[in-house]
C-alpha cells in the first residue's frame, strides 16, 4: 500500500517538473541580440501547458501545435514517462527490500536476546572473581538458561547473524540498560529467579513475557528500531509475533524451528508485484468504478489512503481468482483502521461490498476453487 502512495506522490511530482521545463523551454534567450517577444513566448508556454495536461496521459498531442510547441510538450511527454519509469522500478524494489526488513529485525532481536544471555554471562564471571558485588547468584540466573541455550548453539541463527552482521556488543550499554533498568525491577522476573533450579518450560515462560511486556514496551530498545527501520511502526507487531511463535514452539532437546515470515516468500513475492503492477496499470479503470458508487462525493474529495485501498482491494478481487471476495473486503478493512482516517473502516466496507456484488454479477469477478465455495 505504501509503494502504491510512492508511486501517486512521483506522479504528481513529475508532472509538475514537466510543466516547469516548459516554463524553462519558453524562458527569454538573455544571450541573443534580438528583443525577446514576450507575447509570442507567453502565448507558447500557454499552449505547452495546455497541450501537455490534454494529452500527456494517452500521449495523444493536437497536429495543430506550432513546431517549437510541440517540441517542447513532447519533451515534456517523453521526460515525465521515463522518470516515472524508473520511479517505478525503483519504489517496487523498495517494497521488496521493505519486506526483507522484516526479517532483519527478527534476527537482530534474537541476536539481542543471545547477547543478553553472554551480558549477564559475564556479570556472573565478575562475580565470581569478586563476591563482594551486590548482585546475589541468583539474579544471574537468566545467564545460565537451558532456554537461551538452545537459541545460542541454533546453526540457523548464529549463521543468519553472522551474514547480516548483526552485533549487539558495540552496543553494549543498551543490553546493559535493558536488563539493569528493566528486568531487574520486573516483579515477574524477580519471582522467576527466587529459585535456582534452571528448568526449560520455565525459562521459556519468562522470556515470552519478557519479550512482549518487557522488551517490547522499553522507550531505548524500540527507538532503536524506529530510527533503523523506517516502516518499524508497521512491522513491529509482526516481528513480535515471530519471535513469540519462535520461542512457544520450542521444546527441549530438539531442534529450533524458526518462524518464517512467509512460507513461500517466492510466490509472495510475485503477489506483491502483480497486484503492484495492476493498480498501477489500470488506475484510470479502478478510478471509474470507485466513482461510480461515490453518492455526494467528489473522487479527489477521497482520503488519498482510502482510494488506494480501494483500488489495491478491486484489483484482488477482479485479478486473483483464488482469493476470496470475504478475505479480501475483511482485509482492507484492517488496512483502513490502521492506515486511514477513523471513518475509513465503514467508507471502505460500504464501497467494497456493492463493487464486489455488482461486478461479480457482471462477469468481471470470477472466483475459482476456494475462492468460488467461500463466496456462494
Amino acid at each position: 500500500m505504501q509503494a502504491v502512495y510512492a508511486y501517486r506522490q512521483k506522479q504528481e511530482s513529475n508532472f509538475n517538473l514537466a510543466l516547469e521545463q516548459i516554463d524553462e523551454d519558453f524562458q527569454p534567450d538573455l544571450n541573443s541580440m534580438e528583443p525577446p517577444n514576450m507575447p509570442r513566448l507567453r502565448a507558447n508556454k500557454r499552449d505547452a501547458k495546455q497541450a501537455f495536461r490534454q494529452g500527456y496521459q494517452k500521449r495523444k498531442l493536437k497536429n495543430s501545435l506550432t513546431p517549437e510547441v510541440l517540441d517542447s510538450v513532447t519533451r515534456a511527454v517523453d521526460g515525465y514517462y521515463n522518470q516515472l519509469r524508473e520511479d517505478r522500478k525503483r519504489i517496487q524494489q523498495q517494497m521488496l527490500a521493505d519486506v526483507e526488513e522484516i526479517t532483519h529485525s527478527y534476527f537482530a532481536i534474537l541476536a539481542f536476546v543471545i547477547e543478553l544471555k553472554e551480558y549477564i554471562g559475564r556479570l556472573k564471571v565478575r562475580h565470581d572473581k569478586n563476591p563482594d558485588m551486590v548482585m546475589v547468584e541468583s539474579h544471574y540466573k537468566l545467564g545460565d538458561s537451558v532456554f537461551l541455550e538452545a537459541l545460542s548453539n541454533t546453526e540457523d541463527i548464529t549463521k543468519e547473524i553472522a551474514k547480516r552482521s548483526i552485533s549487539w556488543k558495540g552496543d553494549d550499554s543498551l543490553v546493559k540498560r535493558v536488563y539493569k533498568n528493566q528486568f531487574d525491577s520486573n516483579e515477574r522476573y524477580a519471582e522467576f529467579i527466587a529459585t535456582l533450579e534452571s528448568d526449560f518450560e520455565a525459562d521459556q515462560k519468562i522470556m515470552h513475557y519478557l519479550i512482549r511486556k518487557v522488551l517490547f514496551k522499553h522507550e531505548d530498545f524500540l527507538s532503536h528500531f524506529e530510527e533503523n527501520d523506517p516502516h518499524w511502526s508497521e512491522n513491529e507487531d509482526v516481528v513480535l509475533s515471530m519471535l513469540v511463535k519462535t520461542f512457544k514452539g520450542m521444546v527441549a532437546g530438539k531442534p529450533v524451528e524458526l518462524a518464517p515470515l512467509s512460507q513461500n516468500w517466492k510466490a509472495d513475492k510475485a503477489f506483491f508485484t502483480e497486484l503492484f503492477d495492476e493498480v498501477i496499470d489500470n488506475s484510470d479503470e479502478l478510478d471509474e468504478i470507485v466513482k461510480d458508487k461515490l453518492k455526494n462525493w467528489e473522487l479527489d474529495r477521497v482520503a488519498m489512503m482510502d482510494k488506494i485501498i480501494l483500488e489495491m482491494a478491486i484489483a484482488e478481487m477482479t485479478h486473483f481468482s483464488n482469493i476470496p471476495i470475504k478475505v479480501t473486503i475483511n482485509e482492507f478493512i484492517e488496512l483502513s483502521k490502521n492506515y486511514s482516517t477513523p471513518k475509513s473502516k465503514q467508507f471502505v466496507n460500504g464501497v467494497l461490498d456493492v463493487v464486489s456484488k455488482e461486478l461479480t454479477q457482471s462477469g468481471k469477478i470470477k472466483k475459482s476453487g476456494r475462492g468460488l465455495i467461500d463466496n456462494q
